[in-house]
Order: structure tokens, then C-alpha cells, then sequence
């Protein structure tokens, strides 16, 4: 089947501010591309890894525990999101001396943090560059911090 595409375009055929702008891709790796007001890259994980990448979202759908790795650089208010959807739940590591923070409490450095069911959810933004990232809006049944 041929991909269906359809557009529009405002004066000058720029994407303005508030606009939203959807794509599909059928397959393993359907992606969503939300445009305009700070949206996020959103992509599915089917496998048991994946490096994050700043400013997208992620959807875990293994049946396994899928490790999320942290970006090893990121500038301040670099966003990562995750919503869970696999059975395995999901783990996300900080590398080298990174951590994470969930409000009072902190992973050791190189620490991880990790779903508790496995339609766990959180952002996480960079508040010092390349070394602490803090839980931001989570929805959760809990989570486990090393």
C-alpha cells in the first residue's frame, strides 16, 4: 500500500506556532511528529534498548524490561518522555556521573530509574547540562530509584 500523505500549508507555507503537524509511518517504528508549542518527536521502541534522544518521547512496547540510556550531552531544558505500553515496563539509566532527580530524591550517580507497571510514565528535563535531569508531570503507580 502506497503512503497516503496530506497537507497544508499557511501563507508563505510555513509551519506557525500552535500549528500541529501529524505524520504516520505504518511498520515497527510508527512515528509521530507533533509541531508547534514545544511538541515532541514521539517513537516506538519494539526492542529491549534504545539511546534516548533530547526533546522526544518514547512508547517501550517490548515484553521485556526495555533499558532507556540517557543522552550522554544535553543543554538545559532538554526533554525526554516515556510512556510505557510493553509488558516488560521500562528502565531508564543516567550514564557516567548523570542523575536523576524524583522530587527529594536523586539516583546514585549512574543510576537508573524504573517503571513499577508497565503503563508508567514520565519527563524528564535537563536542569544542569550533561549531569542532572528532574522528573517533570509523571504519571505513575510508583517508581524505583538506585
Amino acid at each position: 500500500m502506497a503512503n497516503i500523505k496530506f497537507s497544508q500549508f499557511t501563507p508563505g507555507g510555513n509551519v506557525q506556532s500552535g500549528d500541529i503537524v501529524v505524520g504516520l509511518r505504518s511498520g515497527d517504528n510508527a512515528q509521530f511528529t507533533l509541531a508547534g508549542g514545544g511538541g515532541l518527536f514521539w517513537s516506538v521502541i519494539p526492542g529491549s534498548s534504545q539511546t534516548a534522544i533530547v526533546n522526544t518521547g518514547l512508547i517501550p512496547q517490548s515484553g521485556g524490561l526495555t533499558t532507556i540510556t540517557l543522552p550522554s550531552t544535553a543543554p538545559i531544558g532538554s526533554v525526554i518522555s516515556i510512556q510505557g505500553e510493553g509488558s516488560g515496563g521500562w528502565v531508564v539509566d543516567a550514564p557516567g556521573t548523570q542523575i536523576i532527580r524524583i522530587g527529594a530524591s536523586a539516583s546514585s550517580a549512574g543510576g537508573s530509574i524504573a517503571s513499577s507497571n508497565r503503563y508508567d510514565a514520565i519527563t524528564l528535563i535537563c536542569i544542569v547540562a550533561d549531569t542532572e535531569w528532574a522528573m517533570y508531570g509523571p504519571v505513575s503507580s510508583g517508581f524505583v530509584i538506585t
